[in-house]
């Protein structure tokens, strides 16, 4: 019971459409669209690259919880931080509320040091927002997946066991 559509290069061309097309808002065309088709899923996720056009900014009106992985121990709190403000800025322009939750991710098994702070921080600056899982280093598991164009649940790994135990506080309420 899972439904993929994966973008290609067409979601360029429909972005720059929706640009061009100013008869109708052009930041909730993905709202309307969900909302013809609610009753039939349980959850919408939408992937997006850490980029700022015309599908993010759709993806994130459309959004109940925007989740932000957030790469520890990199130079990632520029884009946490860059984020954020798109955010701060929609929620202050448009009069809405998108929720958001960090999710820490590539973290090595033996938790460094530099990580181990990153989180301390990330906690004290958000402490309901950030998700309690974090995802391990993408072990050689996720690579091969990929390589081979099969489901990470096709492989036992130690990532794979990551991937679930977030699924698992998101189901129980972690995404409030």
């Amino acid at each position: 019971n899972l439904y993929l559509c994966p973008a290609n290069e067409e979601l360029i061309k429909a972005d720059q459409m929706v640009l061009l097309d100013t008869r109708s808002p052009q930041q909730t065309r993905f709202s309307r669209a969900f909302k013809m088709v609610a009753n039939e899923f349980d959850y919408i996720v939408i992937d997006n690259a850490p980029s700022a056009n015309m599908t993010i900014i759709n993806s994130l009106f459309a959004s109940d919880l925007v989740i932000i992985t957030l790469k520890a121990g990199g130079d990632e709190l520029d884009g946490l931080r860059k984020t954020l403000a798109d955010i701060s800025e929609i929620n202050q322009n448009f009069g809405v509320n998108i929720n958001f939750k960090i999710l820490m991710t590539m973290m090595h098994r033996q938790k460094r040091n530099i990580e181990l702070l990153e989180r301390e921080a990330l906690e004290a600056m958000f402490p309901d927002r950030l998700f309690k899982t974090m995802i391990s280093y993408q072990d050689a598991a996720v690579a091969k997946s990929s390589v081979e164009n099969r489901s990470l649940l096709d492989k036992k790994s130690n990532v794979l066991n990551d991937y679930k135990a977030f699924v698992d506080e998101f189901l129980k309420g972690g995404a409030d």
